[in-house]
């Protein structure tokens, strides 16, 4: 559900842009949920996303709280008004006498006092902000109160409030007070918290404490991270700057930091010196003499000092040593000794994922997955770009581990390793899988790879480990299929990924030697190629055409009897074909016939599935079936939304203006046409010229 605007008032439409609730509101969200705080005129309410009423329009502003909660304002006169919270079916939870209130965590703050700004403008329900607020009282969900104050920030167990730039902590369960005030105070764990104090010199201290203000970790170092709600990184030297922020558990910022020293969240001292959070309680420590090892958060080395750089991904050690990398497992079991330079995880999922912005699919069988052994597309981080997960951990000339995509690699799929020299194929259950020792390796599907031998390329299967297309290839292009096109001697054949005792081997079986100058799958069947061949022409001249192939490689005798062809074939269903025969573009049946006239100059495919046509130097649109219902007159081609277009006569040179069904609605008869902002005026002339400066003629 979305909102949408129409003269100036403001209705609901669904996902498929029909209206749901007309136009009559002035100010909405713009998505659409189960409870949307609206208004209309200069009062609010709470309606449904089908319109109906939750909360009557009678407030001056609504805000939502939490749970069904909502804090209203009501205006007394043009100089006084009142705050309350009341639920959806408007009991009220908070009484009135409030001029703010507002949401802190779970908890809600009111003042007693406070001033406000007015936006006439504003497009949002609530049209007011509150500042100098003064004379605070908390309460919780319930209605309940629970102290008097100014509420910074919600930690569960302990809510932090603010008084005279300090922080107080308040343990709710214990309704007392901690006894000192504090400059910072953060989570830790539950019961665990990292907190900042000034000292009696002027100067200040981290420290953790717990609920009942037992110290943890000292008070003797500058600056305190945390990591994993396990680990807590002290530095006993740092440099503090103020920053002028409103939230006053943030106004410092450090830098500088050095003197490290590493404890757990029990306070056990784990590490004096360097060390890095590994992820799942443990932790890579480097030893005096440079070298690095792990220890889990019970200070047990569970990893020896062995190692020149430790890394993690996904429940995996990694471990480098002599420009090498290797696998270990949470528990610091040995997976791959530190021997390769890279291993790659490909995550291949029968199912399309949905990413990004313009709804990118990845991890899919489809035509966007091209790989071809001449090179595929890359990223700007020179990562493979196919919509596959490639995840891969490897190690540079410099010696650092690089990762890319931890959070789909695992070791429960099959890896590719590779060295300087070789790669090969490796699983948990089997180790080094048998006969997949090659000079590179790319896995094509969950059971397929592309291997390359001696320069030349085949097919290796891992369920049977071993070849099942030989290394006899200068080039191989997968297309997300079931199939591989292969090259020798500069000519293509395909053959099938499928083996003879596959029970779909029947439908999916494509066999023929290479011998095609180009191409290309023409459907997704894969029992239909688009093909470049050769003839012998009578006269002895060798003649390059275009025709359309079957499984085994035996081109259609229908479609070779309609001519020889200029270019490959575009499918858009078995009976519209879209191809070039001599200077002209048109349709073909694969039944044999003509089914849209080659007449046309150019044909190309519009976003509305229509298509742009032009004979000479004139533009139409026309449908899949051969429909010219734009015909072909104009002097441009016709844009994706031609509703209001102005468009002009290729002949004569006169425009005129396109209605949302491509009919002239204002004939090409006119020298000038100009639309004003809200095209419900149309502007037309004779003679003259149009002015640069006034966008007028």
């Amino acid at each position: 559900m979305k909102s949408f605007k129409e003269n100036n008032k403001y209705g609901f439409m669904d996902d498929d842009n029909n209206v749901v609730v007309p136009p009559v509101y002035d100010a909405v969200p713009y998505t659409i949920g189960h409870r949307n705080i609206i208004r209309k005129g200069e009062v609010c309410g709470v309606v449904s996303e089908k319109g109906d009423n939750i909360i009557d329009f009678k407030y001056d502003g609504i805000q939502l709280l939490l749970d069904g909660l909502y804090a209203v304002r009501k205006n007394d006169s043009q100089a006084d008004w009142e705050c309350f919270v009341i639920d959806e079916s408007e009991n009220i939870i908070i009484k009135n006498g409030f001029k703010s209130i507002y949401r802190v965590g779970q908890y809600i703050q009111c003042f007693k006092s406070a001033s406000y700004e007015f936006s006439t403008y504003s497009s949002s329900a609530n049209r007011y902000t509150y500042k100098w607020q003064k004379d605070g009282s908390v309460y919780d969900k319930l209605g309940n109160f629970v102290r008097e104050g100014k509420l910074i920030d919600d930690l569960d167990d302990i809510i932090l409030f603010e008084q005279e730039s300090t922080i107080v902590p308040y343990d709710v369960r214990e309704q007392k007070v901690l006894s000192e005030k504090f400059e910072e105070f953060h989570l830790l764990t539950r019961n665990r918290y990292i907190v900042r104090k000034s000292l009696e010199d002027g100067d200040w201290a981290f420290g953790v404490i717990d609920k009942l203000e037992k110290v943890i970790v000292p008070f003797k170092f500058k600056y305190i991270k945390e990591y994993g709600n396990c680990f807590i990184q002290c530095f006993i030297s740092a440099t503090c700057e103020k920053e002028w922020k409103q939230d006053l558990n943030h106004r410092y910022s450090y830098e500088d930091l050095s003197g490290e020293v590493w404890f757990n969240s029990d306070g056990l001292m784990i590490n004096k010196g360097k060390a890095n959070y590994l992820g799942k309680s443990i932790l890579a420590v480097m030893s005096e003499s440079g070298k690095w090892g792990v220890k889990d958060n019970n200070n047990i080395r569970i990893v020896n000092y062995i190692y020149d750089k430790i890394d993690y991904i996904s429940s995996n050690i990694v471990i480098a040593k002599d420009g090498n990398i290797g696998l270990l497992g949470q528990n610091g079991e040995l997976i791959l000794s530190p021997s390769y330079k890279k291993i790659e995880c490909v995550n291949i999922q029968n199912g399309k994922y949905i990413e990004g912005w313009n709804n990118e699919v990845f991890g899919c069988y489809c035509h966007e997955y091209t790989y071809d052994t001449e090179g595929c597309a890359f990223t700007y981080k020179g990562e493979k770009w196919d919509r596959l997960f490639h995840k891969e951990v490897s190690i540079d000339k410099r010696g650092f581990i690089r990762k890319s995509g931890e959070e789909y690699f695992t070791t429960e799929k099959i890896l590719i390793l590779s060295t300087n020299e070789y790669s090969e194929l490796f699983s948990i259950e089997k180790g080094g899988i048998p006969n997949s020792r090659f000079e590179e390796i790319n896995q094509l599907t969950d059971l397929s790879y592309c291997v390359k031998q001696n320069g030349l390329y085949g097919i290796y299967r891992v369920d049977e480990e071993r070849l099942i297309i030989p290394c006899a290839y200068s080039r191989v292009i997968f297309e997300g299929l079931h199939l591989v096109f292969l090259c020798k001697d500069n000519r293509w054949g395909a053959k099938s990924l499928v083996l003879k005792s596959h029970f779909m081997h029947l439908l999916f079986n494509a066999d023929f030697s290479p011998k095609f100058i180009e191409i290309k799958l023409l459907n997704n069947s894969e029992r239909l190629f688009s093909v470049k061949t050769e003839e012998k022409k009578s006269d002895g001249e060798i003649e390059c055409f275009y025709s359309i192939a079957d499984s085994q490689g035996n081109l259609l005798e229908r479609i070779s009897a309609l001519g020889h062809f200029d270019k490959h074939f575009e499918w858009y269903n078995s009976n519209k074909i879209l191809t070039q025969l001599g200077s002209k573009y048109g349709f073909i049946s694969l039944s044999g016939f003509f089914s849209i006239p080659f007449k046309y100059d150019e044909i190309e495919l519009r976003k509305d599935g229509c298509f742009n046509v032009r004979i000479d130097k004139s533009w139409g649109v026309m449908t899949i079936d051969g429909y010219e219902f734009i015909p072909v007159k104009y002097s441009e081609k016709i844009a994706d939304n031609f509703k209001d277009l102005i468009v002009q006569d290729s002949i004569s040179g006169g425009l005129g203006i396109l209605n949302e069904h491509g009919k002239e609605c204002i004939p090409t008869l006119y020298e000038h046409l100009q639309l004003t902002d809200n095209q419900n005026i149309i502007f037309f002339g004779y003679g003259g010229c149009e002015s640069d400066c006034n966008n007028f003629f």
